[in-house]
């Protein structure tokens, strides 16, 4: 009896001693990681702005530059965060054009510079988009210097151009017309319309 306790003992005492060695020879491994988070900004702003007074024939009678606080056009562009952590800007562009007549055109030049970390994609608001049926202005659009289709309320061309790498920067152009051929039941009438551009992270 005596022996089975020792040889009991024995065991016992091996196997602390296994888990003492077992624990001398053990090893910890500790992972640490830092995770930093990109920023979404678009920067819009102006350019020069110009106008032309055309004849009933469409030729350039005289042309100039404009001055934004005197002359027709009073432009503004505002850029905001949508929402706390949204990863969306909006950017609302506001053209007003003062005392215009037939025949004049105003041509205004816009730059899109990306000055956040990540490549953005632009769209519609489409909540609050909707050129009015009765806006007497024609108007075009340029990005780089080529026109783009704009027909209607669809602006998807527009839109496919307004991709930006960080860095990157893009010019679009913004020509409004006054149509030579507008009856005088357009005058003293005000005419607004308003294109609200969001510009999300590019893989959303």
């Amino acid at each position: 009896m005596k022996r089975t306790k020792f040889i009991l003992m024995a065991v016992v005492v091996a196997l602390v001693l296994m888990g003492a060695g077992y624990a001398a020879w053990s090893q910890v491994f500790e992972l640490r990681g830092t995770v930093s988070t990109g920023e979404l900004f678009v920067d819009v702003t102006q350019g020069d702005h110009e106008y032309e007074v055309l004849d009933s024939d469409g030729e350039i009678v005289t042309d100039g530059e404009l001055d934004t606080k005197e002359d027709y056009l009073d432009l503004s562009v505002n850029s905001s965060k949508t929402g706390e952590g949204e990863g969306e800007t909006l950017t609302e562009i506001n053209f007003t054009l003062n005392d215009m007549y037939p025949g004049t055109r105003v041509i205004s030049n816009l730059k899109f510079t990306n000055r956040g970390t990540i490549k953005t994609v632009a769209a519609l608001d489409e909540e609050d988009f909707s050129m009015p049926e009765d806006l007497i202005l024609e108007f075009k659009i340029q990005v780089e210097g080529q026109e783009i289709t704009v027909d209607g309320n669809n602006l998807s061309e527009l839109l496919e151009y307004l991709v930006l790498e960080p860095n990157d920067d893009m010019e679009v152009t913004v020509i409004q017309e006054f149509p030579h051929e507008s009856g005088n039941d357009t005058e003293r009438e005000q005419f607004t319309w308003s294109v609200p551009i969001i510009f999300e992270q590019y893989n959303r």
